[in-house]
């Protein structure tokens, strides 16, 4: 999707943020049913075992069960309210924005972090974020952002032959818990990628 952040690094954490002690995988379940691929048990035991980095705790053939670690360190971010589905050209995948849409970061404790968005298709409208439901800053699309002309394969959103994409950033402070991060465009905008990092 658009949000950049590897699983294999907040998987414990977004699982104890939502109180999972454990995770079951029923391989009778996954075998029986066509919708899933042939090897879809290995592959599932595969991810837990990256994301969890544990052996399982019981197997008896058709139940697998590993226990979720404990963990302090929680940071992530994930999507809330007026976010599009996933659009997809043959170069890159985008979720829109009409007016606005909000950013969740959750963070078990206080932080600086960066936030980076890749916008697309927005024209000269200006991108604003509030935190918390108070403005921190306009950020719009100017001289101080990196310039990217990408040529798209397709005339999915219009018959141009190619469009900007803007990489907007910002540093902010945020604090313990849910942090509520809302992007506000007049208008409709696409948005690529998200991105954070600490600083």
């Amino acid at each position: 999707d658009i949000m950049d952040q590897n699983i294999s690094d907040i998987g414990t954490g977004v699982l104890n943020y939502y109180n999972i002690s454990y995770v079951l995988i029923h391989k009778d379940e996954l075998n029986t049913y066509s919708i899933y691929p042939e090897n879809a048990s290995v592959i599932l035991e595969g991810i837990v075992t990256t994301i969890l980095n544990e052996n399982p705790v019981y197997d008896d053939g058709n139940i697998v069960a590993y226990r979720v670690p404990k963990t302090d360190e929680i940071f992530f971010m994930r999507l809330d309210g007026r976010w599009s589905s996933v659009e997809s050209t043959g170069n890159f995948t985008v979720r829109r924005i009409r007016d606005n849409a909000n950013l969740i970061v959750v963070s078990s404790r206080p932080r600086k972090i960066k936030l980076i968005i890749d916008t697309f298709e927005c024209g000269t409208k200006t991108l604003k974020i509030y935190q918390n439901g108070k403005e921190i800053r306009a950020i719009e699309q100017s001289d101080d952002s990196s310039f990217v002309t990408e040529k798209l394969q397709s005339n999915f959103w219009s018959n141009e032959p190619s469009r900007l994409i803007r990489n907007l950033s910002k540093v902010l402070e945020i604090s313990a818990g849910e942090n509520v991060l809302e992007l506000s465009v007049s208008g409709i905008c696409s948005i690529k990628k998200i991105s954070m990092n600490e600083v």
